[in-house]
């Protein structure tokens, strides 16, 4: 689903291209509309909070949330029925952060969570910025694979991150380039090399 979209995304020159219409056909059997979130998705937001995660956000920090400069919330739509909604803030240093990415379970599996993951990376292509990161609670396993799928790759664990359980947090990394070299990882990759040749 994501190659049949970001095929599309590129041939309409960026995501605003099909914003409007979001048909996507080929990729979605139903027409999918992607909008600025205003206040007549606040109850239905919080309807998909409460069924998707176990620490929903509350209404109060939605609104808080939705109204700093940096934040940018949208909402896929199905007829009148909002099905899902992604919050990503831009942060200094080129990077954004994906805060949130919900789909009602009555439409899961149906590519709307990457449709809607799409909108963070046109922000991140179309101003040059550096990369998305995501976090998610290490026994969500769904989240996990949806990332991965997604072309996102885990880069590091928070440990006890999430107060109410003591879970880790997985952090998940996405590069619209090429990722820079980490050269430190290549060194203590090549000594633990150097360490097994030894042994052996």
């Amino acid at each position: 689903t994501r190659m049949s979209l970001a095929r599309i995304v590129r041939e309409h020159g960026g995501f605003r291209g099909v914003e409007h219409e979001a048909l996507c056909r080929g990729v979605f059997s139903m027409k999918i509309w992607l909008k600025d979130l205003n206040e007549s998705h606040i109850s239905s937001i919080i309807e998909i909070e409460q069924l998707c995660f176990r620490d929903p956000w509350r209404e109060q920090y939605i609104r808080e949330t939705v109204m700093r400069s940096t934040v940018t919330a949208k909402v896929a739509e199905f007829g009148k029925d909002v099905v899902g909604w992604v919050v990503f803030e831009q942060l200094p240093h080129g990077l954004v952060q994906v805060c949130t990415v919900g789909v009602h379970p009555e439409r899961r599996r149906e590519g709307i969570g990457t449709f809607l993951l799409f909108a963070a990376i046109d922000l991140l292509r179309t101003k040059k910025l550096s990369h998305l990161m995501a976090d998610c609670r290490e026994s969500n396993t769904a989240a996990h694979l949806f990332l991965a799928a997604n072309e996102f790759v885990a880069v590091r664990i928070i440990r006890e991150f999430y107060t109410d359980t003591g879970e880790d947090a997985f952090c998940f990394d996405y590069w619209e380039q090429d990722r820079p070299v980490n050269r430190i990882a290549k060194y203590l990759q090549a000594q633990e090399k150097k360490d097994v040749g030894h042994q052996g």
